[in-house]
């Protein structure tokens, strides 16, 4: 392999793949971090449960791991990955916009997707009022309303848990679902989410009528 070749190539920029990186890096081996911008909580405003930088915006904590990965002699690079080829000597990692980068060895840390029910305007709302997290939204909800929408065997047992943080939990489960203690059942087809002024005032279901 070209002797110029990264020890470590680093698919992946947020948290995790920064964390990966602070390692390696202050193991002295020569890391390329490759990211998108694209992390699985973009457009969230708050990060909590982080330890020492609870509230913190997801942004913030990236630009200052990306700081810290630096003065070890990190390269970042801002660009997306098209394809990765295995060698006999490691990895070839294509880019979209630049020359490949070469790695003995790869580190994912991509992230995931969240598959959003096809609800019109939950988008909208994504990362605000409308989240999939109960540990990492729970407190903002607290004392509110709140309704669990999704496949039954998840929205039951998250609807379970959402009443540590609320005395007022709705499940939209089909009829004849088992139903956790301290939650009301809905059984009606939920078919979008009512917004107003970019925040959530309820959950349309079939016939018209809207669960606030």
């Amino acid at each position: 392999m070209d002797e110029n070749a990264h020890d470590v190539v680093v698919i992946g920029g947020s948290v995790a793949g920064l964390s990966a990186a602070l390692v390696l890096g202050r193991a002295r081996f020569r890391v390329a971090v490759i990211d998108a911008g694209h992390p699985v909580n973009e457009g969230v405003a708050h990060s909590h449960g982080f330890l020492t930088n609870d509230g913190a915006s997801p942004a913030s904590l990236v630009a200052t791991g990306r700081d810290e990965v630096a003065g070890y002699g990190v390269e970042l690079v801002d660009d997306s990955v098209v394809r990765v080829v295995r060698g006999d000597d490691g990895f070839v990692v294509e880019r979209a916009g630049g020359p490949p980068l070469a790695g003995r060895r790869l580190v994912l840390a991509t992230g995931m997707r969240i598959p959003l029910p096809d609800l019109p305007g939950l988008a909208e709302i994504w990362g605000g009022d409308a989240a999939n997290c109960p540990f990492c939204h729970g407190w903002e909800a607290r004392d509110q309303p709140i309704a669990v929408v999704g496949e039954p065997p998840m929205v039951a047992h998250l609807a379970g848990l959402l009443t540590q943080w609320s005395d007022d939990v709705v499940a939209f489960l089909p009829e004849g679902s088992e139903l956790p203690l301290g939650v009301t059942a809905e059984h009606r087809v939920p078919i979008a989410v009512a917004v107003e002024d970019g925040r959530l005032t309820g959950v349309e279901v079939a016939g018209g009528a809207v669960v606030a």
